[in-house]
């Protein structure tokens, strides 16, 4: 190669920003390649992040992330990227724009970072799928409705890229609770309990309530992110359906179960007797024999009613049924609309 046309690639380099040739044209050394990828598109890192939710049920609060996230990271440019931050975060007023330090900025108090992680290297044409941990979830206090999940890379802006228009995503979320099961219990005296299992109850804060169709549970004595414990008004009528629902104000923020509300029974005093006896059933919202209300021992229909109101039936043990173990209960309509409870007849 001859001199000069050393000096002319040498030249060009310059150019480009690769070295600086001091004045006396025997000392080359490297300096800052800041505006290198601008002279060259394409040759620096370009850093691309996908986030997608990747499941058909219902999302919650409390529930982790790698139960229905999927987050990953790509180089697209031509060089590697280093040390650059990836978070992923909640935020109902959350937007795609590339950002600087956008979590940590007073004016973004709505947002909550559910995830954030440091890469060291990304080579250019590789992709990194995110690894969430247990700890990495919605919040179990994350209020229920329309939010957004958006991934950032490169938050901090240390990366050169050759675009800086693609560090971010956003996936639209609607957060519910979840009611799995809704049992009925007593609660002596006159009222009956409902116990309600599931997921992303949080806490009772917040104007939440659990309502049976439009009447709302007051007397909530637990409430816990998976299950909550309530007294069912005396007013709400037993031996029908019900839709069980958990609102915010005036939005539902559930699901909806149907829930058959039972008359309960509470026992037979005694608790075994002869043909012909009489036993009192004590129980809550029996109702009254009105309509096609009747009095079940085992598969025979017990006729010989003494009296029936909400709290107490009186009646006699009929002589058809043989010795054993049956179960006292009330149907209406065809339909069993109470609990069961053992009888003995001797």
């Amino acid at each position: 190669m001859t001199k000069k046309m050393f000096m002319t690639i040498l030249i060009g380099l310059v150019a480009v920003g690769f070295f600086a040739v001091e004045t006396s044209g025997v000392q080359v050394k490297k300096v800052d390649t800041t505006n290198l990828y601008r002279n060259f598109p394409g040759a620096g890192p370009d850093l691309l992040v996908r986030i997608k939710i990747v499941t058909q049920k219902a999302i919650y609060p409390g529930i982790p992330l790698n139960k229905f996230l999927e987050v990953s990271v790509k180089n697209q440019g031509g060089s590697e990227a280093r040390d650059f931050k990836v978070v992923v975060a909640m935020g109902k007023n959350l937007q795609l724009q590339p950002l600087v330090n956008p979590f940590l900025s007073a004016s973004r108090r709505e947002v909550q970072v559910l995830f954030q992680d440091q890469i060291q290297l990304l080579a250019a044409g590789a992709t990194r799928a995110l690894t969430f941990g247990l700890q990495n979830k919605i919040p179990d206090d994350a209020p229920c409705g329309k939010v957004n999940l958006g991934a950032f890379v490169d938050v901090e802006n240390k990366v050169k890229e050759n675009s800086e228009t693609n560090n971010s995503d956003i996936a639209p979320l609607l957060l519910q609770v979840v009611i799995q099961k809704v049992r009925q219990l007593s609660a002596g005296n006159v009222l009956t309990e409902t116990d309600l299992q599931g997921f992303g109850f949080g806490n009772a804060e917040n104007g939440k309530k659990v309502y049976f169709n439009s009447t709302p549970l007051t007397d909530v004595f637990l409430w816990t992110p998976a299950a909550l414990s309530a007294t069912i008004p005396y007013g709400v009528n037993h031996g029908q359906n019900y839709i069980v629902t958990v609102k915010k104000g005036s939005t539902t923020i559930s699901n909806e179960v149907q829930f058959f509300l039972l008359r309960w029974l509470e026992g037979a005093n005694p608790a075994q007797g002869s043909a012909g006896q009489t036993i009192n059933l004590d129980g809550m919202h029996m109702g009254t024999p009105q309509g096609s209300k009747i009095l079940k021992l085992g598969t025979t229909t017990v006729s010989s009613i003494v009296s029936w109101d909400g709290s107490i039936i009186v009646f006699k043990v009929p002589a058809t049924v043989a010795p054993g173990k049956y179960e006292l209960f009330i149907m209406d309509g065809g339909i069993v609309v109470s609990n069961k409870i053992n009888f003995t007849v001797l």
